[in-house]
């Protein structure tokens, strides 16, 4: 089933992990792959079903939590989620995963500076998780905390260069601190990269 799902054949895979989970119903890997595959269907409820039974099986591993903790997050359960990514945190507490998704659902709750711990503590350990760290400049502009948002949205664009909407974000942070040369430089690179970045000139004004 696993193969037939990595090899992009997602019909047989469906075929034979059902056959398999009938055989072996307490895979806790064949639940995983069910999971995912519900998701592909956009059959949420059957999906966090598939999740929750692979953390009842193996809940050492971090992929049952991440699974039912996105499944629910995408269906605007997001304090639900924060439940189920921070319990995954416990079990198994070096998942930078986990804790980047639980970050994301703490964000969502406008939860900004509870989340800014979360991506920091993802980038500390792992400085290439650029999703983290681009993050962790959103929650502290998000917060007010642009003194603090701008040179962790400098770094960002050091790592992401050809991120045109990045480039904007840093920009609004570095018009908010009075670096408008800065800023200036940012939607430049925008426009650059991107010429329907054009409007954004309209934030110099």
């Amino acid at each position: 089933a696993w193969t037939a799902f990595l090899a992009g054949d997602p019909s047989e895979a469906r075929s034979r992990v059902d056959t398999a989970l009938r055989k072996l119903p307490s895979d806790a890997g064949g639940h995983l792959l069910a999971g995912r595959l519900l998701v592909e269907d956009g059959r949420w409820n059957e999906a966090a079903t598939a999740y929750s039974r692979v953390v009842e099986l193996d809940p050492a591993d971090p992929s049952g939590y991440l699974g039912l903790g996105t499944v629910l997050g995408s269906s605007g359960r997001y304090a639900e989620a924060l439940d189920v990514f921070t319990t995954g945190l416990e079990r198994a507490p070096d998942s930078l995963e986990l804790r980047y998704n639980r970050g994301l659902s703490l964000a969502l709750m406008s939860e900004f500076d509870a989340a800014a711990d979360e991506f920091r503590q993802v980038v500390d350990a792992d400085p290439e998780v650029l999703p983290a760290r681009e993050n962790l400049a959103g929650v502290l502009a998000a917060s007010g905390r642009f003194d603090e948002a701008v040179p962790v949205f400098e770094e960002a664009v050091l790592r992401s260069p050809t991120d045109p909407q990045l480039r904007i974000m840093a920009a609004r942070a570095c018009l908010a601190t009075d670096r408008r040369a800065r800023a200036e430089e940012h939607i430049e690179a925008a426009i650059d990269l991107d010429p329907s970045f054009e409007p954004a000139r309209r934030l110099l004004d």
